[in-house]
């Protein structure tokens, strides 16, 4: 038992010196090629939209892009502080994840555990940078506790109304977070196993916080996209899921599959000689359908690569092989997540499952563009199924290492940002 905890503690600990690293690097981070042209541009340039024309109907309708928005508010009203250097407007991200950590403590019960989120590589490029997902998850972590059983009998209907409004300004942060709505609204009924008034009202007080918000920001865009946005790919819901891309989502199983493996290897369900026998096929199937039409071929991966310099053979065979390394990890994975979720009988776990399931379909209709970014949002959920280490692990501790490692080695990768490069690790 005490070599646990302190395998534990040693891991913890290397994710919070990883985390005062990364602190370290966005305070004297200056004005890069990914500030003045990368993603960052285009979230910040909202920003000017707002000292134009203030928060109201004029600013959501001169909106630039698909994020949503919140991001260029919470920057507006940082402004004073950041005064728009690249260093101070990162700080920003790097002050929310460290509220998110705080607030995934409360969720599940340990304020340890959640500092695993800096061995995940993604975590480097979405607080390292002034991107929109850790802010959405400042607003969904706190709306979900708040719908959840425990804080629901402490704060009642006000609580219920609050993670309504915290819910709406997730998804204006994060525009594919809409598809959380109908959960968030069924989560009452999940909670308390029947349909009563009590369940009934605290969904009604739900809608009554989330949904004229949403209401309002979507008729002044008159559909469910800005009005510049919608030029392109259109702003109703059947022009959105005409661009759905089920390649999309394949990818972000297996990047989800790698969450899970680095926060905890162990959750994944031993698999018996009957099991090895079933699985052995599809996955045989999809590396020889994979290896010939190239489907799975991890571009962020090569994206990544072609930024340190490999030549460009190098870069492609080292992306079709982690593409076929995701086919392995989801099928492994979805055999993994459905047999969990079968056999527990926990409310919490089940609806933590579908929230995870939700965004991992929206992956699929986010851009045409692929980003490891879009499984990412659905670390809180993963926090809360994935459990903790019951025993001693020096293999999930090297597979932190690594984390971390790649997460610095990405966030380096993104200073020497080149716009040629379209796909975003």
């Amino acid at each position: 038992m005490n070599e646990l905890i302190f395998s534990r503690f040693r891991d913890t600990t290397l994710c919070k010196v990883a985390f005062l690293g990364l602190l370290i690097l966005v305070l004297f981070s200056k004005d890069d090629a990914y500030f003045q042209k990368g993603d960052e541009r285009a979230n910040l340039s909202n920003v000017a939209l707002i000292n134009e024309h203030g928060i109201g109907r004029q600013y959501l309708l001169s909106y630039y892009g698909l994020a949503g928005p919140v991001y260029p508010v919470m920057q507006y009203l940082w402004l004073p502080i950041s005064q728009m250097k690249p260093n101070l407007v990162r700080l920003l991200n790097m002050l929310a994840l460290l509220a998110v950590i705080y607030l995934m403590g409360a969720s599940v019960g340990s304020f340890e555990t959640p500092w695993l989120v800096m061995s995940v590589p993604m975590t480097y490029l979405c607080s390292g940078y002034a991107m929109t997902i850790i802010p959405s998850l400042l607003f969904l972590v706190p709306s979900y506790l708040l719908a959840t059983k425990d804080y629901h009998q402490r704060f009642g209907l006000f609580g219920s109304l609050a993670s309504g409004l915290l819910l709406s300004l997730a998804i204006l942060t994060r525009l594919n977070l809409l598809l959380l709505l109908p959960l968030w609204l069924m989560l009452p009924f999940v909670n308390s196993g029947k349909i009563n008034l009590k369940s009934i009202k605290q969904s009604f007080f739900l809608g009554v916080g989330s949904i004229p918000l949403l209401v309002w920001v979507f008729e002044t865009w008159g559909g469910f996209v800005p009005p510049i946005a919608a030029v392109t790919i259109g702003n109703s819901a059947l022009g959105i899921l005409s661009n759905f891309s089920f390649t999309h989502v394949l990818l972000s199983i297996g990047v989800t599959a790698l969450i899970y493996a680095v926060i905890n290897r162990q959750w994944f369900c031993a698999l018996s000689r009957t099991s090895r026998n079933y699985l052995i096929w599809p996955v045989l199937v999809l590396l020889t359908v994979n290896y010939i039409f190239n489907i799975l071929n991890y571009l962020p991966m090569q994206v990544l690569l072609s930024r340190l310099n490999l030549n460009e053979v190098t870069s492609y065979l080292l992306g079709s092989l982690m593409g076929s390394t995701l086919i392995i990890l989801t099928v492994y994975f979805l055999w993994s997540f459905i047999t969990r979720y079968v056999t527990t009988l926990d409310t919490g776990y089940r609806s933590a499952s579908w929230a995870i399931v939700i965004i991992l379909i929206g992956s699929g209709l986010v851009s045409d563009l692929f980003s490891s970014r879009y499984a990412f949002q659905a670390i809180p959920f993963i926090f809360l199924t994935a459990g903790i280490s019951r025993m001693p692990d020096n293999i999930s501790t090297l597979l932190r290492i690594a984390g971390v490692f790649l997460g610095f080695v990405i966030y380096f990768a993104f200073r020497n940002y080149q716009p040629v490069a379209q796909i975003s690790f």
